[in-house]
């Protein structure tokens, strides 16, 4: 009864623990959040626990029969595996890409199940309270004090067949903005041109004065502006 109650026990700290990073990514609308996580954490211990019992339940075999029990295995297997229900979490779209970080949560709770479930409890306890120090204090401290390049898509539409990229390149240089990469579509029978730029600043930017400056270019009919921030 007593090693029943144990186990138990381990289930429910697993479970606890994957939960609290778990709240965290629900906070935030994340996909994999508290209900995700606290599986993963569950389902680890149990994976552990399994492992580390194998001995004994297949005591039974003699050295003459074909299975060999290998209770590192099924950990190994376990974080290996835990890859692709990360990749399930990330989501890349209109120059961004998002659920890095949830898909490092869940690998974190994997580890932090297999090490309730081998009964390294205090490391357990202390990676979650990391984990969850790293996704609060750290956010913080990060949007804070650390000026990170920015990535923008900015699109200039043109009537006329006067070519101002010139110009255009003179208001981004004076925005403190880089151009990286450009591509120029021409339609010479509707006399349009179009311009597609994606470009880097430091920092946050604040795109109305830019936007201001581009539209009232002569010939200017169009100015769109996307960030491409990486997460």
């Amino acid at each position: 009864m007593n090693e029943a109650l144990i186990v138990i026990g381990k289930l429910f700290l697993a479970a606890v623990l994957a939960a609290l990073i778990g709240y965290e990514r629900e906070s935030h609308g994340r996909s994999a959040g508290l209900r995700t996580n606290t599986l993963v954490g569950l389902g680890a211990c149990l994976l552990m626990l399994l492992s580390l019992n194998m001995t004994e339940l297949f005591k039974a075999l003699d050295q003459a029969s074909a299975v060999r029990v290998d209770p590192g295995r099924i950990a190994a297997y376990t974080m290996a595996g835990m890859g692709f229900l990360g990749a399930g979490v990330i989501m890349q779209g209109r120059g961004s890409v998002r659920g890095i970080t949830t898909a490092a949560c869940l690998w974190v709770n994997t580890a932090v199940g297999l090490a309730v479930g081998a009964g390294f409890y205090l490391p357990a306890v202390a990676v979650t309270l990391l984990a969850l120090v790293s996704l609060t204090a750290l956010r913080w401290t990060a949007e804070r004090y650390i000026r990170r390049d920015v990535y923008l898509h900015v699109a200039v539409d043109l009537r006329g067949e006067k070519c101002r990229f010139e110009e255009i390149e003179g208001i981004l240089l004076r925005q403190g903005v880089k151009r990286l990469f450009t591509a120029i579509d021409r339609d010479v029978e509707a006399k349009k041109l179009a311009y597609r730029m994606n470009v880097r600043i430091k920092g946050r930017l604040d795109p109305r004065p830019l936007v201001n400056e581009l539209a009232v270019l002569p010939g200017v009919t169009r100015v769109r502006w996307r960030e491409g921030r990486v997460n």
